[in-house]
């Protein structure tokens, strides 16, 4: 299996990542096996290896471990995997550093709304505890809901309703967002709130569900991308390696809480998306449309999420892979 990462974005995450944080550290990556996930802890991995530190334990948690996911570390006797650290209390050990992604993120992937509660909210006692110096929590650019422009960097975001289900996802970030601020306050942990918008690149499973992915895959397989809307929403994309150097710079940052936007800033519908991916993938930018297959998918509300990045850009922090590259690495990656 082709790596995630190859050498130009590892050559990029050691310019612009310092990996001694992690040196000697015990660290828990829940929903280490998604997409998001397991490029996070190939970098850790990698960025490591490169700059000669190395973590004292690297427990990666998923719902689902294959078996190309436990081979691929077959070699590193401090890497751990498990799909208990969750449900046990205390099963996760004596972690200084918790990076929780453990969460589905597709609307087609959400069945109940207990178990996507559990999974941002209900099982953080079971992985926080005093021995945590520092808490990442992944939300989501969704918590803002409609914004016609720049959503906003503070704590301020939508209401959302339950009896609607594509409102499930954002609440449920939202119950995680003040469960881990409180948590962390009890235990006196440092906490760092992640509002992730689009995020794509190597790791994207034809599983997914979400339009972008489906659109790569088709293409990939030498097939228009399909839209099941006419494709005007407004959306950003950004690439697993850029996302990474901002994860890392984030965690880096020394304050008890802090809460980022991480995404790209360069609007584009999905219309055009789809587009680019097909022009790239050799298809000369054609797209097709089939709104009969869209009655079981739950489209998004929101016809514009862009978001305001200037809280990571003053960390210096800046976008260093544009969209053209991100989906041709991603497209060559689904190839192999």
């Amino acid at each position: 299996m082709k790596k995630l990462i190859n050498k130009k974005n590892l050559q990029l995450l050691n310019e612009f990542c310092d990996f001694s944080i992690f040196h000697d550290k015990n660290i828990l990556i829940t929903g280490g096996t998604g997409m998001v996930g397991s490029y996070l802890a190939d970098s850790i991995v990698l960025g490591c290896q490169t700059q000669g530190y190395r973590p004292s334990k690297l427990k990666i948690g998923g719902l689902q471990i294959s078996e190309t996911s436990r081979n691929k570390f077959v070699d590193l006797s401090y890497i751990e995997m498990s799909s208990s650290y969750l449900v046990q209390k205390n099963s996760s050990g004596d972690n200084q550093i918790v990076f929780h992604l453990a969460s589905p993120a597709s609307p087609t992937q959400i069945t109940d709304y207990d178990s996507l509660q559990f999974a941002n909210s209900g099982c953080l006692e079971n992985i926080l505890n005093p021995y945590v110096e520092k808490f990442v929590f992944f939300s989501t650019g969704e918590v803002y809901g409609d914004k016609p422009k720049e959503v906003l960097e503070k704590d301020e975001h939508a209401n959302f309703d339950l009896s609607n289900k594509r409102d499930w996802y954002p609440k449920a970030k939202l119950e995680g967002e003040e469960k881990s601020k409180e948590l962390c306050a009890l235990f006196d942990i440092d906490l760092a709130i992640i509002r992730l918008f689009h995020t794509f690149g190597p790791g994207v499973k034809r599983s997914d569900g979400r339009s972008f992915a489906d659109f790569l895959y088709e293409a990939a397989m030498g097939n228009l991308p399909v839209l099941r809307s006419k494709g005007n929403d407004v959306r950003t994309f950004l690439f697993s390696t850029d996302a990474v150097i901002a994860f890392i710079k984030i965690y880096a940052k020394s304050e008890k809480v802090g809460v980022y936007n991480v995404g790209s800033a360069e609007p584009i519908t999905i219309a055009q998306f789809a587009k680019k991916v097909s022009e790239i993938a050799g298809l000369g930018g054609e797209i097709e449309f089939n709104f009969r297959s869209n009655e079981d998918y739950l489209h998004s509300p929101n016809k514009s999420i862009i978001p305001n990045i200037s809280k990571l850009l003053d960390l210096g922090w800046k976008s260093r892979i544009n969209l053209d590259s991100a989906i041709l690495e991603t497209l060559q990656y689904i190839k192999s």
